[in-house]
């Protein structure tokens, strides 16, 4: 009869111990050559192996010895491949162990690529993301431009700009940057904690570490964003630099930059690629307020890129509430409010910070603010009179307000309105025209508003 019961059923086992020795006596038998029936030969070297435990290893080696098209070749050469790289792929194939450095990286990686062995090839890039340092970053930098992926190079990249003043600090260093990387990295937006100026001196240092980096002076400088530079510095400390005096194309940046700040009322419409704010990505920010024991705040705080933590970048030129923010061009205006809390809210300002803009023809609190083609649109209550008395404009280049708007019986909007909300539209057929009067500039009723049941208004402030 037949055994019955739970000891009659099969069971598997398996030992954690077996895959390391059974590498281990493939090993062995490949140090003595034994049972080796395959040659691969590489620049400088050859190496006996086994054809059954290269095509289980390398898509290569399959191809190439486990095919039925012909009789595997007993010697298998590979073009570009020097002997330690291949060595270092076959230790690994018998081992299971890789042994990297910076300076056998690059050629064991190309073995691995010729082989097709991609698990070597991850090891590889793992090895040069993890060394990742202030020593280590430009070469790794120079070897990731040859191997890939993107993802490593942003990596490197980016050690080298957080490094980037201990980088032209150290000589030993500095002779390995080249004048590509020093211009990628000047040309980035990631350069953490350095300013423009700081950047400038930085570059100037690697110009005068070797003469022959002058030729270079114009391409290198021209990834400074001397408009972000102070006034003061760039006529202090920039000016003279001998290599801004003697270079022409320098000499035309710094002019630019000069011309740039006689214009404060313009900035905000002449923003071009070398006045822009280095910033990997947009942030949120929140600009003064009122606490919960109504004190009034100057903070100005920023959110991280998840919106999960805040940071404190600065300070308001004074406390405020009740004021509303508009941005261009990344220039940040914000509009009136009130500067000691008055829950009756007959204290509003009309002041633009933080530059002298000309101020409100009317003092506002609980106003909105928006912008549209470089121009700064205010509307909303006027605590010191009629709630919504008028819609006005300023051009940001201009330091002086227009009146925009205003429809019959002297109202600014078809509906009074304190803390208005604000958007300008970008589709010029949302506009609608006074049938009445031909381009009358008039507010219009366009629908509901779902939250409210009253009407939504909107502008022609063409």
């Amino acid at each position: 009869l037949a055994p019955r019961g739970p000891r009659a059923e099969g069971r598997g086992f398996s030992s954690e111990t077996y895959p390391s020795k059974l590498l281990e006596g493939l090993g062995g038998l490949r140090a003595e050559e034994a049972l080796c029936d395959v040659t691969l030969e590489a620049a400088g070297g050859s190496f006996p192996a086994h054809r059954a435990v290269l095509a289980a290893a390398s898509s290569y080696c399959k191809l190439r010895l486990a095919g039925d098209a012909a009789p595997p070749p007993p010697r298998l050469r590979l073009a570009s491949v020097t002997a330690r790289g291949l060595q270092n792929v076959l230790s690994f194939i018998y081992s299971n162990r890789l042994e990297l450095t910076l300076p056998t990286v690059e050629e064991t990686f190309k073995a691995a690529e010729a082989l097709l062995v991609r698990e070597v090839m991850r090891l590889c890039f793992r090895f040069l993301e993890e060394g990742l340092d202030r020593h280590t970053c430009l070469q790794t930098l120079d070897i990731a431009r040859r191997l890939g992926p993107e993802d490593l190079k942003q990596k490197a990249r980016s050690c080298v700009a957080k490094h980037f003043c201990e980088i032209l600090g150290d000589p030993s260093l500095l002779k390995g940057l080249d004048p590509a990387t020093l211009c990628e990295i000047l040309g980035g937006d990631d350069v953490e904690g350095l300013s423009e100026l700081e950047l400038f001196h930085a570059a100037v240092r690697w110009l005068s570490h070797n003469r022959a980096h002058l030729a270079d002076a114009a391409a290198v400088l021209q990834r400074i964003r001397f408009p972000l530079i102070p006034l003061q510095e760039l006529q202090k400390s920039v000016q003279e630099v001998p290599v801004m005096k003697t270079d022409s194309a320098c000499r035309r940046l710094l002019r630019e930059a000069l011309d740039y700040h006689s214009r404060p009322y313009a900035q905000p419409v002449l923003q071009s690629e070398v006045s822009v704010v280095r910033a990997g990505t947009d942030s949120l920010l929140v600009l003064g307020g009122r606490s919960a024991d109504n004190t009034l705040c100057d903070t100005m705080w920023a959110a991280d890129p998840s919106c999960h933590a805040w940071k404190k970048i600065g300070r308001l030129p004074r406390p405020v509430y009740n004021h509303c923010v508009a941005v261009i061009h990344d220039f940040v205006f914000v509009l009136g409010g009130q500067e000691r809390f008055d829950p009756s809210g007959q204290c509003p300002s009309n002041k633009v910070s933080w530059r002298p803009v000309a101020p409100f023809p009317t003092p506002v609190a609980d106003h909105a603010g928006a912008t549209h083609q470089g121009i700064l649109y205010v509307s909303g209550e006027a605590r010191c009179g009629p709630a919504g008395v008028a819609c006005r404009r300023a051009a940001a280049r201009l330091p002086f307000w227009h009146f925009c708007a205003r429809t019959e019986a002297g109202e600014a909007l078809a509906q009074p309105r304190a803390a208005p909300a604000a958007r300008v539209a970008q589709a010029p057929a949302a506009w609608r025209e006074d049938r009445r009067s031909p381009g009358r500039r008039r507010w219009a009723g366009a629908g509901r508003d779902p939250s409210t049941g009253g009407p939504s208004l909107f502008a022609r402030l063409h």
